[in-house]
């Protein structure tokens, strides 16, 4: 049987995520989620649609403690779900639109 003379600490491998957002499409994401979440009224209503907790949408939006966190695809994904929009036009930025009002959209 073998002894244990040294003290030894064992990691978890980093989890290993198939695909990333480059910094722009995060940033496109944001104001994504910002954009929806003036329309639907708030955090809450926002995280009831994208079925997620409100920190997880809170977070990788920019607001708050914590808000070094990105946004993942899939947030992306239903993002573009709830805005009714294709998820190619919230990560390039085409929408919403710099110059459309916050509130409606247009």
């Amino acid at each position: 049987m073998t002894v244990l003379r040294e003290t030894q600490t064992w990691r978890r491998p980093r989890k290993h995520v198939a695909f990333e957002l480059s910094p722009e499409e995060q940033a496109n994401v944001k104001r994504a989620l910002k954009a929806i979440h003036s329309q639907v009224g708030g955090w809450r209503p926002l995280a009831r649609r994208l079925r997620c907790s409100v920190e997880a949408v809170r977070k990788p939006a920019g607001n708050g403690i914590g808000s070094n966190s990105v946004p993942s695809p899939g947030l992306a994904l239903r993002a573009a779900q709830v805005a009714g929009v294709p998820v190619e036009d919230i990560l390039s930025g085409a929408w919403p639109r710099e110059c459309s009002c916050p509130t409606c959209g247009r």
